[in-house]
């Protein structure tokens, strides 16, 4: 698993991200990653769970995803711009118990089954 903490402490202000709206530093990543895991957890996320998250390229997915690894959980990236049935059918071949969107929205829902 990733320790947030231990990254946070490691590398501090150091860039972490480089895109086209600047740079996030991997403090500001580590809270923003910890403010989506509480969220997450509250959500009913535990350590284990297969978690199909629907990716774009932005900080908020490296966030949610640096969340999800930390708590233990086995991510499954697939697209945004996935079909609403092309996203079951990833979210049942990977038995995927949750469907998430990046960002600090609601929780993930739980996958169809």
């Amino acid at each position: 698993m990733i320790d947030l903490d231990t990254l946070a402490r490691e590398f501090g202000a150091r860039t972490a991200i480089r895109t086209q709206d600047g740079e996030t530093g991997y403090a500001e990543l580590i809270d923003r990653a910890g403010a989506r895991l509480r969220a997450l957890v509250a959500g009913g996320l535990a350590p284990g769970d297969r978690v199909a998250l629907a990716c774009s390229r932005d900080v908020d997915t490296v966030a949610t995803a640096l969340a999800l690894l930390s708590h233990g959980c086995a991510v499954m990236p697939v697209s945004g711009e996935l079909t609403d049935d092309e996203r079951d059918d990833v979210c049942g071949a990977f038995g995927a118990r949750f469907l998430g969107e990046a960002g600090p929205g609601p929780p993930p829902k739980r996958a169809p089954t």
